[in-house]
């Protein structure tokens, strides 16, 4: 049973009767974009008080009471008690959103940091006592303001700097006014790292108020996950929209003492990125509204994870960091656990890897750890999906940009390392086709002789690493393709992967090697292209096609050859 006397005597702490009508009308008429100032002795009364951080503590754990136990000893609820003792929670939110708005300013001190950031937390926890709707407590600007504040985590600790009141010298008050306009005057400047004060200097944040700061951002990430598991916010579509992009930006911070595993345990044992995606994950259910509109609004805001792109959407100058890729496994394991827990976001996570192998930075580390990332998103995905992916990568290993065939020739090396499924009553036959090992390697022997040297050489390589694989399926498929047609045998049935038009060839080579001779002439082809790289990998998968069909040839047989 909640404690009514406490509740009473926390609320009359508060003394929400200093608050006049016209100032809580005024705040709630703005829908909460406008906080009008207090009167000054109003004000004064509040910092003599501590801006309450004391009783909004105590407040905390009422909500909480209330939340769970939902009745007093007398079965009166919460709301009623508020309505019997003439206690307005409109004059509450409004001092709430009084002491967020003054709390998140940059130069505010210490106190009224610590004052938003506990209205922010009181407010999420009073939307969770039943009743709350009823009464209109949520309000989409208030509440997007109380989840901004979370945030500020992302920067907490990073040049954090409070102001500090000192007085300024006579000589100092008498160049007041020339410093501020040649300060105006230089671009070079931010305006942001001076007060607007002029009595006021910067000073920073001690390391124990980042360490309190960073534990009530926390707490209030928690009461936000409470809020999730128990309340919609089907109400408003952009606060969902809103929350995914908040816990989004969170999954990058403090990858080292986050394992992966959101979905394991209390949030009371999370970590900052367990906690954020655990928030996503609770986004994507049925709760919130639209399952698909919410899944793909979290595709999107971790498809940077995903890329391990670092900052604002940069690549790394030199090798990827290590948080970085530990951030991109954070998020892959997310989407495989949707894909299982959540059927309805198989099409956006097709969309989401569509972007990933169009939007891959050109750079060779990036390019074989997200075709990594693909492959193993890929195998969550079902039959048809799964066939329907390796259908579009035919048509990205035929795109007119370089960079998207390339990516096209690793994500195939890739898949087909992994075991080949077997179709399903329900998928159609032309589907079908296209989740065997035989169709996989059909896209890498097309491009054997792409228009762009890399592609031919990446193709190549790939195709030759196939003659080294082990998979029984893999090396079946291979024997038949390498395997020469005579010319003769007009009515014989055709190669199960015929060899590709020949687009690049030079005239002192093509007239003496058919095609009839299928594979291996077009990598004597390939042996005397014009590019050395070409020449090379064509060279190399000579020697692995002699050795596959003839394993007891030596290294010396195979160059005579």
């Amino acid at each position: 049973m909640a404690d009514l006397e406490r509740t009473l005597e926390v609320f009359a702490k508060l003394s929400l009767q200093n608050f006049t009508n016209d100032w809580v009308k005024s705040i709630w008429d703005n829908d909460f974009t406008e906080i009008d100032p207090l009167d000054l002795a109003v004000e004064g009364e509040l910092e003599d008080n501590g801006y309450h951080t004391v009783t909004f503590r105590i407040l905390q754990t009422v909500f909480d009471d209330w939340k769970s136990n939902k009745e007093g000893k007398d079965g009166e609820g919460f709301w009623s008690v508020l309505v019997e003792n003439d206690i307005s929670h409109k004059s509450l939110i409004a001092l709430f959103a009084y002491l967020m708005e003054i709390g998140n300013k940059k130069t505010s001190g210490s106190t009224k940091k610590e004052a938003g950031i506990l209205s922010a937390s009181c407010y999420i926890k009073m939307l969770s006592i039943p009743g709350s709707i009823a009464f209109k407590v949520f309000h989409p600007v208030l509440y997007e303001k109380a989840v901004d504040i979370i945030k500020t985590i992302n920067t907490l600790g990073a040049g954090s700097k409070r102001k500090r009141s000192v007085s300024p010298a006579p000589s100092q008050k008498g160049k007041r006014g020339r410093g501020n306009k040649t300060r105006n005057q230089d671009p070079t400047l931010n305006l942001q790292d001076f007060g607007s004060d002029d009595d006021e200097s910067i000073e920073e944040l001690a390391p124990q108020e980042i360490s309190g700061f960073r534990k009530l951002l926390e707490s209030l990430l928690k009461d936000l996950i409470s809020l999730l598991e128990t309340t919609s916010l089907r109400q408003s579509e952009s606060s969902a929209y809103h929350t995914v992009q908040i816990l989004a930006t969170l999954t990058r911070q403090d990858t080292d003492t986050y394992d992966g595993k959101f979905d394991q345990g209390t949030i009371q044992r999370l970590s900052l990125p367990g906690l954020a995606y655990r928030g996503l994950s609770l986004l994507c259910k049925p709760l919130h509204g639209h399952v698909g509109s919410l899944v793909n609004a979290t595709c999107k805001y971790l498809l940077p994870n995903l890329l391990m792109l670092i900052g604002d959407n940069k690549v790394a100058a030199t090798s990827v960091p290590k948080h970085i890729q530990v951030t991109r496994d954070h998020a892959m394991y997310f989407i495989s656990s949707l894909l299982k827990s959540e059927e309805r976001s198989v099409n956006t996570v097709k969309t989401l890897l569509q972007h990933m192998c169009t939007k891959v930075p050109d750079k060779a580390e990036y390019r074989g750890k997200v075709a990594q990332s693909v492959v193993t998103i890929l195998q969550e995905l079902p039959n048809t999906a799964y066939g329907h992916m390796v259908e579009w990568f035919y048509k990205l290993s035929k795109h007119s940009k370089i960079n998207n065939r390339a990516f096209a020739m690793e994500v195939v090396l890739s898949l087909l390392s992994t075991p080949e499924r077997q179709p399903d009553e329900n998928m159609t036959p032309e589907t079908a086709v296209f989740i065997k090992h035989t169709s996989l390697l059909g896209i890498l022997l097309a491009r054997c002789s792409d228009a762009a040297p890399t592609v031919r050489t990446r193709a190549i390589s790939s195709f030759s690493t196939c003659f080294l694989s082990k998979d029984r399926v893999i090396k079946e498929t291979l024997q038949d393709i390498v395997t020469p047609r005579s010319r003769l045998r007009e009515h014989a049935p055709p190669h199960l992967i015929p060899t590709p038009a020949m687009d690049i060839r030079t005239q002192s080579t093509t007239d003496d090697m058919p095609d009839d001779d299928g594979v291996t002439s077009m990598f004597r082809r390939r042996a005397k292209d014009p590019k050395v790289n070409v020449r090379k990998a064509a060279l190399h998968a000579l020697e692995n096609i002699i050795r596959f069909q003839c394993p007891d040839y030596s290294r010396q047989d195979s160059m005579a050859i």
